[in-house]
Protein backbone atom coordinates (compact mmCIF):
# COMPACT_ATOMS: atom_id res chain seq x y z
CA UNK A 1 0.00 0.00 0.00
CA UNK A 2 1.43 3.00 -1.31
CA UNK A 3 2.40 5.63 1.77
CA UNK A 4 2.22 9.56 1.95
CA UNK A 5 4.18 11.63 5.00
CA UNK A 6 4.00 15.39 4.61
CA UNK A 7 6.13 17.50 7.29
CA UNK A 8 6.12 21.25 7.53
CA UNK A 9 8.74 23.27 8.88
CA UNK A 10 9.99 24.23 11.53
CA UNK A 11 8.07 21.88 13.56
CA UNK A 12 9.47 18.87 11.40
CA UNK A 13 12.73 18.32 10.53
CA UNK A 14 12.29 18.62 6.59
CA UNK A 15 16.53 18.17 5.99
CA UNK A 16 17.01 14.59 8.06
CA UNK A 17 13.65 13.81 6.06
CA UNK A 18 15.23 14.72 2.90
CA UNK A 19 18.79 13.56 3.92
CA UNK A 20 17.64 10.20 4.87
CA UNK A 21 15.94 9.54 1.86
CA UNK A 22 18.55 10.40 -0.72
CA UNK A 23 20.92 8.61 1.75
CA UNK A 24 18.49 5.31 1.35
CA UNK A 25 18.88 5.61 -2.82
CA UNK A 26 20.42 2.26 -4.62
CA UNK A 27 19.24 3.50 -8.06
CA UNK A 28 18.47 7.01 -9.26
CA UNK A 29 18.27 10.23 -7.51
CA UNK A 30 16.57 12.89 -9.76
CA UNK A 31 16.33 16.40 -8.33
CA UNK A 32 14.39 19.32 -9.84
CA UNK A 33 15.42 22.68 -7.31
CA UNK A 34 15.52 26.31 -7.78
CA UNK A 35 18.28 26.58 -5.72
CA UNK A 36 20.94 24.70 -5.58
CA UNK A 37 21.11 21.92 -2.49
CA UNK A 38 23.50 22.97 0.19
CA UNK A 39 24.54 21.24 3.27
CA UNK A 40 23.42 18.11 4.40
CA UNK A 41 21.69 17.32 1.28
CA UNK A 42 24.16 17.96 -0.71
CA UNK A 43 26.52 15.80 1.33
CA UNK A 44 23.70 13.24 0.76
CA UNK A 45 23.70 13.85 -2.84
CA UNK A 46 27.62 13.22 -3.14
CA UNK A 47 27.02 10.24 -0.87
CA UNK A 48 24.74 8.81 -3.24
CA UNK A 49 26.75 9.18 -6.09
CA UNK A 50 29.90 7.18 -4.57
CA UNK A 51 27.56 4.16 -3.40
CA UNK A 52 26.63 3.84 -6.75
CA UNK A 53 23.30 5.45 -7.29
CA UNK A 54 22.72 7.82 -11.04
CA UNK A 55 22.23 11.65 -9.44
CA UNK A 56 21.00 13.75 -11.92
CA UNK A 57 20.17 17.50 -10.80
CA UNK A 58 18.63 20.46 -12.46
CA UNK A 59 18.90 24.07 -11.09
CA UNK A 60 17.88 27.19 -12.30
CA UNK A 61 20.31 29.65 -13.89
CA UNK A 62 19.69 32.89 -12.32
CA UNK A 63 19.70 31.55 -8.91
CA UNK A 64 22.83 30.19 -8.61
CA UNK A 65 24.96 31.94 -10.97
CA UNK A 66 26.91 33.40 -7.99
CA UNK A 67 27.21 30.05 -6.80
CA UNK A 68 28.31 28.69 -10.03
CA UNK A 69 31.85 27.14 -8.49
CA UNK A 70 29.97 26.02 -5.56
CA UNK A 71 28.44 23.05 -7.06
CA UNK A 72 30.12 23.14 -10.74
CA UNK A 73 32.53 19.68 -9.70
CA UNK A 74 29.18 17.68 -9.49
CA UNK A 75 28.99 15.56 -13.10
CA UNK A 76 25.14 15.61 -12.03
CA UNK A 77 24.59 19.12 -12.01
CA UNK A 78 23.09 21.21 -14.59
CA UNK A 79 21.67 24.90 -14.92
CA UNK A 80 19.28 25.73 -16.98
CA UNK A 81 17.89 29.34 -17.88
CA UNK A 82 14.31 28.29 -19.51
CA UNK A 83 13.61 30.51 -21.84
CA UNK A 84 10.99 32.68 -20.82
CA UNK A 85 11.26 31.29 -17.12
CA UNK A 86 12.93 30.00 -14.54
CA UNK A 87 13.58 26.58 -13.11
CA UNK A 88 10.83 26.91 -9.57
CA UNK A 89 9.96 23.08 -8.96
CA UNK A 90 10.95 21.52 -6.26
CA UNK A 91 11.06 18.23 -6.37
CA UNK A 92 13.34 14.88 -6.25
CA UNK A 93 13.02 11.18 -7.16
CA UNK A 94 14.68 8.98 -5.32
CA UNK A 95 14.32 5.27 -6.57
CA UNK A 96 10.43 4.38 -6.20
CA UNK A 97 9.72 7.57 -4.30
CA UNK A 98 9.13 11.14 -5.03
CA UNK A 99 9.67 13.91 -2.58
CA UNK A 100 8.39 17.36 -3.47
CA UNK A 101 7.00 20.56 -1.81
CA UNK A 102 8.15 24.36 -1.63
CA UNK A 103 11.42 23.29 0.09
CA UNK A 104 14.82 23.94 -1.73
CA UNK A 105 16.88 21.43 -0.12
CA UNK A 106 19.24 23.75 1.51
CA UNK A 107 19.45 24.26 5.61
CA UNK A 108 17.01 27.14 5.57
CA UNK A 109 14.13 25.38 6.38
CA UNK A 110 15.09 24.12 10.13
CA UNK A 111 13.73 27.82 10.41
CA UNK A 112 11.40 28.38 7.58
CA UNK A 113 7.77 27.90 7.02
CA UNK A 114 8.49 25.50 3.77
CA UNK A 115 6.62 21.81 4.08
CA UNK A 116 7.83 18.59 2.08
CA UNK A 117 5.70 15.44 1.19
CA UNK A 118 7.24 12.28 0.24
CA UNK A 119 5.13 9.30 -1.06
CA UNK A 120 5.92 6.24 -3.15
CA UNK A 121 3.01 5.84 -4.61
CA UNK A 122 3.83 4.47 -8.29
CA UNK A 123 1.60 6.76 -10.53
CA UNK A 124 3.06 10.52 -8.99
CA UNK A 125 6.85 8.69 -8.84
CA UNK A 126 5.61 8.28 -12.78
CA UNK A 127 4.17 11.46 -13.32
CA UNK A 128 7.55 13.42 -11.54
CA UNK A 129 9.77 11.39 -13.67
CA UNK A 130 8.37 12.33 -16.45
CA UNK A 131 8.25 16.35 -15.53
CA UNK A 132 12.26 15.70 -14.70
CA UNK A 133 12.64 14.91 -18.21
CA UNK A 134 10.41 17.65 -19.43
CA UNK A 135 12.63 20.30 -17.48
CA UNK A 136 15.95 18.90 -18.15
CA UNK A 137 15.27 18.91 -21.13
CA UNK A 138 13.83 22.44 -21.89
CA UNK A 139 14.43 25.00 -24.88
CA UNK A 140 17.18 27.79 -22.69
CA UNK A 141 18.54 30.97 -23.28
CA UNK A 142 22.56 30.87 -23.25
CA UNK A 143 24.35 29.63 -21.15
CA UNK A 144 23.30 26.34 -19.71
CA UNK A 145 26.32 24.42 -17.45
CA UNK A 146 25.96 20.94 -17.84
CA UNK A 147 27.73 18.29 -15.16
CA UNK A 148 29.60 16.87 -18.73
CA UNK A 149 30.78 19.66 -19.23
CA UNK A 150 32.97 20.29 -16.07
CA UNK A 151 35.00 16.81 -16.06
CA UNK A 152 38.26 18.32 -15.48
CA UNK A 153 36.81 19.95 -12.75
CA UNK A 154 35.55 16.92 -10.86
CA UNK A 155 38.65 14.92 -11.39
CA UNK A 156 40.17 18.26 -9.66
CA UNK A 157 37.96 17.93 -6.88
CA UNK A 158 38.34 14.26 -6.31
CA UNK A 159 42.22 14.92 -6.26
CA UNK A 160 41.90 17.75 -3.76
CA UNK A 161 39.81 16.09 -1.41
CA UNK A 162 38.82 12.53 -2.19
CA UNK A 163 36.19 10.37 -2.44
CA UNK A 164 35.65 9.20 0.49
CA UNK A 165 35.03 13.16 2.17
CA UNK A 166 30.82 12.16 3.08
CA UNK A 167 31.21 8.33 3.33
CA UNK A 168 31.39 6.91 6.93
Amino acid sequence: MPYIRVLFAPKDDLVAAATKLIESAKKRVLIVSYTAARGEVDKALHKAKVYGAEVKAVYDYEANCNVRGYFQWKLWATLIRPVGGVVHSKFAVVDDAVMFGSYNFGENAKAGSDLLSITDEPGMVLRFEVEFDRISSMEQGPPAIRGEDVEDIFEEYLERFGTNEFVE
